[in-house]
């Protein structure tokens, strides 16, 4: 048994909690709201998930643009699966450059969570956010280890769930709409 779980090991297929290191807050990166990097403790991480709830669009994207624009010198930033067509114009107004923009639209369920991780792990991408509805726990397990490989954060934007499992992630932010 302890030869199986060191060859997952080193193929980088188990996500040990104890192994992210805990000096990660000095490398926080400003979310572009002082008010939000007071609350999450100096900003978003570095690497790991970061899942995003929400009730429909309500401006999930607005409040990336700040921290996607910082980071746009790094390398590219992937959207993938997203609940609409995203407009060139729109990624303009908010500060990106299109060609730091990748757009994937699978087919399947199975082909974005593949094509996350690729990101994830390429070293290319300093910023890939991924719409899905329903993860389970040895997926975004996959999707940790992929971050933490290519020092990439991956921001899971998802529809509020009533009833759902604690996911293992990096920090999880409930959104909600207001006046």
């Amino acid at each position: 048994m302890q030869d199986i779980i060191q060859h997952l090991k080193s193929q980088h297929l188990v996500w040990q909690a104890n192994l992210t290191k805990a000096d990660d807050h000095q490398f926080l990166h400003s979310s572009g709201f002082p008010e939000l990097d007071a609350l999450l403790g100096g900003g978003f991480p570095p690497h790991g998930v970061v899942e995003m709830e929400s009730v429909g669009s309500i401006g999930e994207l607005r409040l990336l643009a700040p921290y996607l624009e910082a980071s746009l010198s790094r390398g590219v930033t992937a959207f993938i699966q997203p609940p609409a067509l995203i407009n060139s114009l729109f990624l303009h107004g908010i500060g990106l450059d299109i060609n730091q923009v990748w757009v994937i639209t699978p087919e399947h369920q199975h082909d974005a969570l593949w094509a996350a991780e690729q990101c994830l792990k390429s070293g290319v991408c300093t910023n890939v956010l991924l719409w899905q509805d329903e993860l389970e726990i040895h997926q975004v397990k996959r999707l940790q280890v992929a971050s933490e490989q290519g020092s990439c954060p991956l921001f899971m934007l998802k529809p509020n769930m009533a009833n759902r499992l604690s996911l293992p992630v990096s920090l999880s932010l409930k959104l909600q709409g207001h006046e």
